[in-house]
């Protein structure tokens, strides 16, 4: 069972139960709100794949001790980050 919920090719919602998250290869883009308030996930590592980060996408990852963001990614819309306090 996957942790993940991907329309084509854009990440629309993570079920899973935090810790270390590593996003799948198919992703290119990380929708609006898909980590909204999970502060059970410690680290996230991003594909290559990824160009673009969606509206407050990891907004109230109180916990987010680190995150692995390529090169690729071009866009990180606002918010996107806001209130990771970890």
């Amino acid at each position: 069972m996957s942790d993940f919920i991907i329309e084509n090719g854009t990440l629309t919602q993570y079920t899973g139960p935090g810790g270390d998250v590593v996003i799948p290869e198919t992703v290119t883009s990380i929708g609006d709100s898909v980590f909204f308030f999970s502060p059970g996930i410690k680290h996230i590592t991003i594909p290559e794949t990824v160009k673009s980060i969606g509206k407050t996408a990891f907004y109230r990852c109180t916990g987010l001790e680190s995150i692995e963001i390529p090169k690729k990614v071009t866009v990180i819309s606002a918010g996107a980050f806001g209130y990771c306090t970890g």
